[in-house]
């Protein structure tokens, strides 16, 4: 039976490691298809959450997907950031940023997780199995889509673990490490912005 279009399968009598994609139909109505490599350790496992094959490439039919909220909390962490470096050292001042980064640290961080699981719906991914998929699987799925790096999938497990500890630690040690994180953080989430800006924003920002 000829697999539809657009749809991962292993090749008959192919590498181990490759996934043949079929991407279209030809006139004389064969269909066209092309190797890709495997994907790497950190990805294999949340290939096809919803039991179905995985879409290879990105999705048919785009949404039109508003980032300007995240935009927005990115812009004032930046600037919660650059406060706190102008205080005073151990004054009130300086507390009262620290405290902001950090809330701002935890608002980006979901408001981020929210638009990839909207995004990775345009992929065959279902809303309710996303929504009970660990954070970390949805970072591997994103990135499996192209919205994310390896690398950055790999800081953004850092920046998940250190976001779980404000649950149980605002003290000065959590402050400093979240702080360390921050400019990169910063850096990571800006680029996840306008990748989903650039792929799903369709011209305009008011989905």
């Amino acid at each position: 039976m000829t697999p539809p279009t657009g749809l991962c399968k292993k090749p008959e009598g192919g590498k181990p490691h490759a996934l043949e994609c079929a991407s279209s139909t030809g006139d004389n109505g064969r269909l066209q298809s092309h190797t890709v490599r495997t994907l790497p350790a950190i990805l294999r496992m949340p290939l096809a959450l919803s039991g179905k094959p995985t879409p290879c490439a990105k999705a048919t039919v785009m949404m039109n997907l508003n980032t300007d909220h995240l935009k927005r909390c990115i812009q004032t962490l930046r600037s919660s950031l650059d406060f706190f470096k102008q205080a005073a050292p151990e004054s009130i001042e300086q507390e009262i940023y620290r405290n902001a980064i950090v809330k701002g640290y935890e608002l980006t961080q979901e408001t981020s997780f929210k638009l990839m699981k909207k995004a990775l719906r345009d992929y065959g991914h279902g809303a309710k199995k996303l929504d009970s998929t660990p954070i970390k699987d949805i970072l591997r799925l994103s990135a499996t889509h192209g919205l994310m790096t390896l690398e950055e999938v790999e800081r953004w497990f850092a920046y998940r673990d250190n976001r779980n500890n404000t649950a149980h630690d605002y003290g000065k040690g959590f402050a400093r490490e979240t702080l360390r994180l921050i400019p990169d953080f910063i850096t990571d989430a800006t680029r996840l912005e306008a990748e989903l800006r650039a792929r799903f924003s369709a011209g305009n920002n008011d989905a």
